[in-house]
């Protein structure tokens, strides 16, 4: 007679996180382009699953075009509120000519080491 024995197997729920990012001004107006050494906000929201993430650490880093960080020293950090937003204060830099910047954000399971 053969036996057969019980194998265990645990499958765990995927939890998908987002972590959207755009910019504004002190009063809350959304800009995509800003004069030099003006203050902005880096802004958006921390979600698992659809449901908002509080109390979070957030790190914004200036990047390259593919999101990978060019100065770790280039970024600010804040905390989602209860309503899992963020709103991190950065000021623009003195350019000589327009330039493009890059942004990501990062919570801390991702930020780079």
């Amino acid at each position: 007679m053969t036996q057969s024995g019980v194998a265990e197997l645990t499958v765990k729920v995927v939890l998908e996180k987002s972590l959207d990012l755009h910019f504004e001004q002190p009063l809350g107006t959304t800009v995509t382009s800003i004069n030099e050494q003006t203050e902005f906000y880096a802004v958006g929201h921390f979600k698992e699953n659809g449901n908002v993430i509080p109390n979070e650490t957030i790190t914004v880093y200036e990047t390259d075009e593919e999101g990978t960080p060019v100065t770790p020293e280039v970024s600010n950090s804040g905390t989602t509120d209860t309503n899992g937003k963020y709103e991190i204060p950065f000021t623009a830099e003195d350019v000589t000519e327009n330039v493009t910047i890059f942004f990501k954000a990062y919570d801390d399971a991702q930020k780079p080491t």
